[in-house]
């Protein structure tokens, strides 16, 4: 008996640590891609953020780009932003509507719409 609590106590712990890991992975892959920003008006402004997997990705604009570091907390979203060797964090809440992605910086209350590719 005592056994047997035993096991079933493991399978339950390993039930939530692996709900725990899909919860946080598919909350992540829902960023992964090539986005485009937006305008008011649903333009695009000429801004392209690409999000890789791994947390890494760039940023580009006109003729400059940079390099991106990323990552995804509760209902915040981070953003590390490295061009021309500077770097700057951005905290940001996010929405998800439909394909697009809302970004509203902490900051300032700027909000930034994408759409993905």
């Amino acid at each position: 008996m005592r056994k047997n609590v035993g096991w079933i106590a493991l399978v339950l712990v390993s039930v939530m640590v692996l709900c725990m890991f899909l919860g946080c992975g598919g909350n992540r892959s829902r960023f992964v891609g090539t986005w485009l920003e937006v305008d008011e008006f649903g333009e695009e402004t000429g801004e392209k953020l690409v999000l890789a997997k791994n947390g890494e990705g760039s940023i580009s604009e006109s003729d400059i780009t940079g390099s991106v570091k990323w990552s995804v907390e509760k209902d915040s979203f981070f953003l590390t932003i490295s061009i021309c060797g500077m770097t700057k964090t951005q905290e940001c809440k996010y929405e998800f509507s439909g394909n697009k992605l809302i970004l509203t910086k902490v900051e300032d209350g700027s909000v930034s719409t994408y759409v993905k590719q």
